[in-house]
């Protein structure tokens, strides 16, 4: 409680102790380790793409171009100080496409680094 000498004036809050989470505890999954020094997380992401026909001078077909797809993401990543490997399968739940065009049924993401 604090209260403002000479005015009467009593604020009623209590400062908070810890923040509140910035994410639910269900979001994130701990990495598991496989043996020391080797951890495996997994990942699921969801991508939505939202892409409009082409416009301007230099278009050159807008009739055929632009389209709006949702893609479930399961992936992997595997951290082996110093690497770290990650991959994914872009899998289409909805698409939607405008005009005749032509896109792949799976998209395939394989990602390497090396941290120092």
């Amino acid at each position: 409680m604090i209260e403002l000498s000479g005015l009467g004036i009593d604020i009623g809050f209590e400062p908070l102790e810890e923040p509140p989470p910035t994410r639910l505890p269900a979001a994130s999954i701990p990495p598991w380790m496989i043996r020391p020094g080797v951890l495996i997380a997994p990942i699921a992401q969801l991508k939505a793409s939202l892409r409009t026909s082409d416009s301007g001078a230099n278009a050159t077909y807008p009739i055929a171009s632009g389209f709006d797809r949702l893609l479930a993401a399961p992936g992997l990543e595997v951290d082996v100080h110093p690497f770290k490997v990650y991959g994914d399968v872009e899998l289409p739940l909805w698409e939607h496409f405008t005009g005749n065009q032509v896109a792949a049924a799976v998209l395939v993401r394989v990602n390497i680094a090396i941290m120092f």
